[in-house]
């Protein structure tokens, strides 16, 4: 998705992420990060905001943070830093705001997002070593549309044996 002409956020990922919340009408709030622009300060240590709070009618208010895949030799990589991990954590642990990523896949054509939720990181071992945590494709959720947005709380249909 190209990057919007006015487009005044820190990456061009919260760019493009806004720009496709907008054209889905999906209502949203943008945030900006800073520790400083909170006063008085909301969090403490190191926590650090997404940056979006998106309101999901089934959901309520959940914390996105637009991040990039880079394109390699045997595909897309999308990675997250032990330290970002370590900011969303605390501050979905001090605002009770569960945070997902939404990664934008190099070269995507067609306006998807892959959407992770950072406690399925978390709990699977991500703030593990100091090198940054590849997320596997397969724990990833493609969200084209604004439907496609179900997908991330719809629960796994248990199998009988």
């Amino acid at each position: 998705m190209p990057e919007p002409a006015s487009c005044s956020f820190r990456s061009t990922e919260e760019c493009s992420l806004h720009l496709w919340l907008r054209i889905h009408r999906l209502r949203h709030l943008h945030l900006r990060q800073e520790h400083r622009d909170f006063d008085p300060p909301l969090f403490k240590g190191d926590a650090t905001p997404p940056g979006f709070l998106l309101h999901l009618p089934a959901a309520g208010v959940v914390g996105v943070d637009a991040k990039s895949c880079q394109k390699t030799d045997g595909g897309d990589r999308c990675a997250l830093t032990r330290e970002e991990i370590a900011e969303s954590s605390s501050f979905e642990w001090s605002s009770g705001i569960p945070v997902w990523y939404a990664f934008l896949p190099p070269g995507t054509e067609d306006n998807s997002w892959y959407w992770v939720r950072l406690q399925k990181l978390v709990d699977e071992g991500a703030e593990a070593g100091e090198a940054p945590r590849f997320v596997p494709r397969n724990q990833l959720v493609r969200i084209e549309t604004k439907m496609d947005l179900g997908k991330l709380y719809r629960l796994p249909v248990p199998t009988h044996a």
